[in-house]
């Protein structure tokens, strides 16, 4: 269990991370000592079983947030870049996104001296498949729902021609539909 205060938090978080079910029905039998709601409470532990026990600790738990890790076991050559951040309002995504049409190619400035193609695409709000990020981790960082939709993709890819591999930098950013609450992160993987 570990205990974490950001400077713009006004209440002491606590994570707590879940390894297997069997973690996962301790943390419930101390549903009690945690507070009646789990406010100010992370649960912490891999998609697959955030997934499988949502159900349960949205209910025994429902002001706590839950936050899935993402690819226990990622494809081939993905490597994440950092971890899912839920906030209240959008990072990536522009001010008024949600007037924008559903999604599309965002006017951009030409694309670095370090990147050889690039795309920017926003929008108020396609499935991960429409905005071309399918198989992409899309839960929720806050409550681990899957009733999300994209809202901001940024694709670069540089080639490494002394490597002769190309790596692909892909920064995304997601609205839950459930809770309200927006997920950025990025990742990168080479071929």
């Amino acid at each position: 269990m570990a205990t974490e205060t950001g400077i713009h938090d006004t209440v002491q978080r606590v994570t707590i991370e879940v390894t297997s079910d069997e973690s996962v029905a301790t943390l419930l039998s101390t549903q009690e000592q945690l507070g009646s709601d789990g406010q100010g409470i992370t649960v912490w532990g891999p998609e697959a079983l955030l997934t499988r026990h949502r159900a349960v600790l949205r209910a025994a738990l429902p002001a706590a947030a839950l936050n899935p890790r993402p690819w226990q076991n990622p494809p081939d050559n993905i490597f994440a870049a950092g971890t899912p951040l839920s906030t209240t309002s959008p990072v990536l995504a522009p001010p008024g996104f949600r007037a924008l049409p559903a999604w599309g190619k965002a006017p951009r400035q030409p694309v670095s001296s370090n990147f050889e193609s690039g795309s920017v695409s926003q929008g108020s709000g396609v499935s991960f498949a429409d905005a071309g990020q399918k198989g992409a981790f899309c839960l929720c960082a806050a409550c681990a729902s899957d009733d999300t939709r994209c809202i901001y993709a940024s694709v670069e890819s540089v080639y490494y021609g002394g490597e002769c591999e190309t790596t692909t930098y892909t920064r995304v950013e997601y609205e839950c539909l459930e809770c309200g609450s927006f997920t950025h992160w990025e990742f990168h993987h080479t071929r």
